[in-house]
């Protein structure tokens, strides 16, 4: 894989880049962008870190390694439809689910996920299912969303 300069890289790689055992704490390193739970590092950040430091502070800048796994985001097995239309309306599966909280009507984020995933993949193949549908309806109901009859066409 080719390492480009907006490529991510995990905390392990980066730690491994700078033969470090920690995460610099220097005011100017800079600062993770976080997907899915977890924070990584773009290498064009940490290389112009890296390059200001040495340009300071005589300090060496050690290359790529060219093994250095690069994080590539997945790309899931969303079928687009209903459920990812509605999920889209309220902000997401944690905010949709949040709402469902609200007003008693609790679903898992993951659920709600599972929802846009095709039949193939153990979702439900972009439908929410009717049980489901008529609490989303409620929660929209009940933030004032607007779900329009081709949000809820299949």
């Amino acid at each position: 894989m080719q390492i480009s300069e907006t490529t991510l890289i995990s905390r392990a790689n980066l730690l491994r880049w700078l033969k470090a055992p920690a995460v610099p704490k220097y005011p100017d390193f800079p600062s993770p962008v976080k997907h899915k739970q977890r924070y990584y590092w773009t290498t064009q950040a940490v290389r112009e870190w890296l390059e200001t430091r040495e340009l300071l502070y005589g300090e060496h800048v050690p290359e790529i390694p060219a093994d250095l796994p690069a994080y590539q985001p997945q790309q899931g097995p969303i079928v687009s439809g209903m459920a990812s239309r509605i999920i889209k309306k309220f902000g997401g599966p944690y905010k949709l689910a949040a709402v469902l909280k609200r007003i008693d009507r609790p679903y898992s984020p993951v659920t709600i996920y599972q929802w846009t995933y095709g039949r193939g993949k153990g979702g439900r193949g972009g439908v929410i299912p009717p049980r489901a549908l008529k609490d989303v309806l409620a929660a929209a109901n009940a933030e004032g969303i607007l779900l329009t009859p081709e949000d809820v066409a299949r």
